[in-house]
């Protein structure tokens, strides 16, 4: 009899044990679903403030593309006085990238740079890459290789100003490599190049 009353005993200490274990386990549970709430809503907030970061990007990066474009644009038509040639961007999304197509242009005429003759891509080239060392921090030395070769004659005054006006404001320093000897007079010095030694050849008022 008494084996039994051991037994049923035993029995009943190892269901409240049960009982005592399952109600732990569901406190477990109630906690592990509320963390998971939390969680998911915080994934929630981060998705929906990564959403507004890249719309907020997108503007921001749209709007410097604009106001490069709006500066490369007055700086052609600095250089081509009396026409009405441009330089317009256009934003292109490609699997998750951005990509930037350039175009020149005019009020009739629209194309690559390739359609428009040298004068257009020089001057452009130059701007553009001006503007990259001015963004990027870096040393401005631009060297420019027979730059002025295709640049109509109409034109090559102008850009020849513009040069050395952005050369004063961006601190840049442009090193023109020529044959022409007629360009001399438009730099600040003329270095004579040949068999790998120089030598200085004169210096007078130019900037370029």
């Amino acid at each position: 009899m008494q084996n039994l009353i051991d037994r049923i005993d035993s029995c009943i200490h190892f269901s409240e044990t049960i009982d005592t274990t399952l109600k732990n386990i569901d406190t477990q549970k109630n906690k592990i679903e509320e963390q998971n709430t939390i969680l998911t809503t915080y994934i929630k907030d981060l998705d929906t403030a990564f959403t507004y970061y890249k719309k907020s990007v997108d503007i921001i990066y749209e709007r410097t593309i604009k106001d490069l474009e709006t500066q490369l644009t007055e700086l052609m038509q600095e250089v081509f006085s009396g026409c009405d040639y441009g330089i317009h961007f256009i934003i292109e999304d490609l699997r998750g990238t951005k990509n930037l197509i350039i175009e020149l242009f005019d009020e009739k005429f629209q194309g690559t740079p390739e359609d428009m003759g040298g004068s257009l891509e020089t001057v452009a080239g130059y701007l553009f890459h001006l503007m990259y060392l001015k963004k990027s921090g870096k040393p401005r030395i631009i060297f420019l290789d027979e730059m002025f070769r295709d640049v109509h004659n109409n034109y090559l005054l102008n850009m020849i100003e513009l040069i050395n006006k952005l050369a004063k404001a961006t601190d840049t320093v442009n090193v023109l490599i020529t044959h022409t000897e007629e360009l001399e007079c438009v730099a600040e010095q003329v270095y004579m190049v040949e068999n790998g030694n120089y030598t200085l050849v004169s210096s007078n008022n130019g900037e370029v």
